[in-house]
């Protein structure tokens, strides 16, 4: 009996240690923090890259990731051995940790605090002529300058947001910043495109008419709590030269997309009037093939084969009109309109076969689906600013109302028709209709007043 039991607790003994052994090969992890080398200020959105060590050619990662909130960085299920790291960020010089050991006595290696240091170059006095960077890091966060994106004008808001990193745009058009919901602002303001369904409504409005995308995931305390995970501010463009100025371009695309806009702004010593319009078309096909058979049923199999063949056309205008009033140096006067309208039409026809197999179908059904959606949108504001002799102090008051509004009805009709084709039922209709309005106010007082330096 002893000696059963020893063999006993021999074979759990070894299965244990098998599936720890197991478990340890990549367990292991390498975190820190990054921080800026002089303001010791936490660099978040930098990327991080980890090679086997002496790798020169750096062409496949072991793993990567990108700071966080805090600067700080974690890479998991790592294997033991020895790597290099390797950190990247727009504005930072390039940082290489060489030769990081990750072993059975060390196998959760902290960095602590890693320095970057600025990309600072002393020259002589010089103009140099270049466009800003696609994505620039401030200390608040990240600036997208949309203008330098020339892929994406013809393009909606949705589709500049899908390309900045740590931005989620799915299907439906929600928006998450780094896996959690986030606070949409239009021109720093709560806006009725973002309103009915979060980021559904940005589908409606141009590339072409936004002028930078802020994003800050520590935002201040101006903002409210709508978004846990930070803020998304879109900046609309406003004429700022003197004078009388205009501007039209005009935009296509081989996949059926159009897209024109034209701007104009005439400025005084006292006074800037603006003026814009936006459009834009976009069609796209959709259609796939199915066959599903059911084998559940023990006297017959079933056969259904499916053909679907569909389109979707989103049309989009928008104007936006304002003026400002320089009452002096230090203090403005802004009044902003917004008006935007957005249609879609999607019609849709699927043929569903019935049978027993293939080759027999005893039934056909004709499936015509008519959807369309229809959005309105306007919104105006009027907006005081006074700045003060102190750089950084000011002063803003805001006065904003917006109204949306959303239509969708659907219209599905079915056909039913036997082998000869003849149809045995025409009358099955469904109809539904979705009315959504949406009205946002908003009185909102700012003062900042800097304290110490920074």
């Amino acid at each position: 009996m002893i000696l059963k039991m020893t063999k006993l607790t021999f074979i759990f003994n070894t299965f244990f240690l098998i599936l720890f052994a197991t478990m340890c090969l990549k367990a292991q992890v390498i975190r820190g923090t990054l921080t800026d080398s002089k303001t010791k200020q936490p660099v978040e959105f930098a990327v991080l890259g980890l090679f086997q060590a002496g790798d020169t050619t750096q062409t496949i990662a072991v793993a990567t990731t990108t700071s966080g909130i805090g600067g700080k960085f974690a890479l998991n299920n790592l294997k033991y051995g020895k790597y290099d790291l390797v950190i990247s960020m727009v504005g930072y010089d390039k940082k290489t940790l060489t030769n990081l050991v990750v072993s059975a006595a060390a196998p959760n290696l902290n960095l602590k605090e890693v320095d970057m240091s600025s990309s600072v170059l002393n020259l002589d006095e010089i103009v140099v002529k270049a466009k800003r960077e696609f994505i620039q890091a401030d200390e608040e966060g990240i600036t997208v300058k949309a203008d330098n994106n020339i892929s994406q004008q013809g393009g909606s808001a949705l589709d500049i947001l899908r390309n900045i990193p740590g931005v989620t745009v799915d299907n439906d058009g929600n928006i998450s910043l780094r896996g959690t919901s986030a606070n949409i602002l239009i021109n720093g303001r709560n806006s009725a495109l973002t309103g009915t369904s979060r980021g559904g409504g940005l589908e409606s409005l141009p590339a072409s008419a936004i002028k930078d995308i802020n994003i800050s995931t520590n935002p201040s305390a101006k903002y409210d709590a709508a978004g846990v995970g930070g803020v998304i501010n879109i900046q609309l463009k406003k004429g700022v030269k003197t004078g009388l100025n205009a501007l039209i371009t005009l935009g296509a695309s081989n996949r059926d997309r159009y897209n024109g806009s034209l701007r104009l702004n005439r400025r005084t010593s006292k006074f800037n009037w603006f003026v814009s319009y936006d459009a834009r078309r976009n069609a796209r096909r959709v259609w796939f093939d199915n066959e599903t058979d059911d084998f559940t049923r023990s006297d017959r199999q079933s056969v259904i084969i499916q053909d679907r063949d569909g389109d979707r056309v989103d049309i989009n205008h928008s104007i936006k009109f304002g003026t400002d009033w320089f009452i002096n140096d230090k203090t403005t006067l802004s009044v902003e309109g917004l008006l935007g309208t957005q249609t879609q039409d999607e019609p849709e026809f699927l043929v569903s076969r019935f049978g027993t197999d293939r080759a027999t179908l005893d039934s056909t059904t004709h499936t015509y689906n008519t959807e369309k959606e229809d959005n309105k949108v306007f919104e105006g504001a009027l907006i005081f600013t006074r700045k003060f002799d102190k750089k950084g102090q000011k002063l803003s008051f805001s006065l904003s109302s917006n109204f949306g509004t959303e239509l969708e009805t659907q219209d599905v009709t079915t056909n039913i028709l036997q082998l000869n084709s003849t149809s045995v039922d025409s009358t099955a209709l469904q109809r539904s209709a979705n009315n959504n309005a949406n009205n946002i106010t908003n009185i909102q007082l700012d003062y900042i007043h800097p304290i110490g330096k920074k």
